[in-house]
């Protein structure tokens, strides 16, 4: 289990009620719980992957479909090859800390979400009308009002020849490898039944107003460059 200090509870509480519908709690808590324990600090206090908890990610069907299992596993791997590997006699620590040691986010602080329009009452209506003033150049492929289909088109850009996992570590870094597990999981969760701001209303929460952007765009455009 958790501490009350990680990710699960103090992401929970973050997020605008509006989201928080059916199983939807449920799962982010799941997957919130699953990143706390997916970091730890080797004997070496080098950053790694437990492999345990980033398989069992990838092999629950409520985190993320089937037919992405394999490939979620064979290009975190492809990108942090050694980096992933038991935990051994590693101390974990919960993914906030992992901003520490060199993974690409930073999590808001509930002031920093209230001055975005990300507050806990917050509308799916205002949440969009906010996330329009974070994001101006949202790419269009993202304002689309069909949930289903969106969802549909975002699974499969996972799958294609140049991934979004290489489009964000040639933006990031190699650890962004990894924050895209988190993303993946986010938006398969929320869009098959939720509209595109409550999805990236949780990755903001989750990763930061800056890599939330970066995945976005990569998603949208797997050639897409920052710099």
């Amino acid at each position: 289990m958790t501490s009350k200090t990680g990710l699960s509870d103090s992401m929970i509480r973050m997020l605008p009620k509006a989201i928080l519908l059916g199983d939807v709690r449920s799962r982010l808590e799941m997957l919130f719980s699953e990143l706390d324990q997916l970091l730890f600090l080797d004997d070496t206090l080098e950053l790694a992957v437990d492999r345990e908890t980033l398989m069992r990610i990838a092999s629950n069907e409520d985190l993320l479909p089937a037919s992405h299992r394999d490939i979620a596993l064979l290009e975190t791997s492809k990108h942090l090859g050694r980096r992933v590997k038991g935990l051994g006699k590693g101390r974990r620590i919960s993914w906030r800390d992992g901003s520490k040691y060199g993974l690409p986010i930073q999590p808001p602080s509930r002031a920093q979400l209230d001055a975005l329009g990300i507050t806990k009452t917050a509308s799916i209506d205002d949440l969009r009308i906010a996330l329009k003033k974070v994001f101006p150049e949202l790419p269009k492929f993202w304002i689309k009002t069909n949930a289903a289909q969106l969802a549909e088109t975002v699974l499969r850009s996972f799958l294609i020849n140049r991934t979004v996992w290489d489009c964000l570590v040639a933006n990031l870094g190699f650890w962004a490898a990894l924050v895209i597990i988190g993303s993946l999981v986010i938006f398969f969760i929320l869009l098959a039944s939720l509209p595109w701001p409550v999805a990236l209303a949780v990755a903001i929460v989750c990763s930061g107003v800056a890599t939330a952007y970066v995945v976005l765009q990569c998603i949208a455009n797997q050639n897409f460059h920052q710099f």
